[in-house]
């Protein structure tokens, strides 16, 4: 796979956990729509905590999407 296209989002070093999006401590429903949006180039948040990222590659995509769901 390629580089995915898209905004390069600011991480945070603030506390959270794998999957957690919208950093309100539940994985589910919510962060898969957030994800699918940031995917989409929608505007949602200034900024990700870097523990929301999944796979390691310091992008919102398909991996944080597919481990919230």
């Amino acid at each position: 796979m390629g580089d995915t296209p898209g905004p390069v989002w600011q991480f945070s070093t603030l506390g959270g956990r794998k999957g957690d999006l919208n950093y309100d401590d539940d994985i589910d429903l919510s962060d898969v729509v957030l994800g699918s949006q940031v995917l989409a180039g929608i505007d949602v948040a200034p900024d990700f905590r870097i523990q929301a990222d999944v796979d390691g590659d310091l992008k919102i995509g398909m991996a944080e999407i597919a481990y919230d769901f």
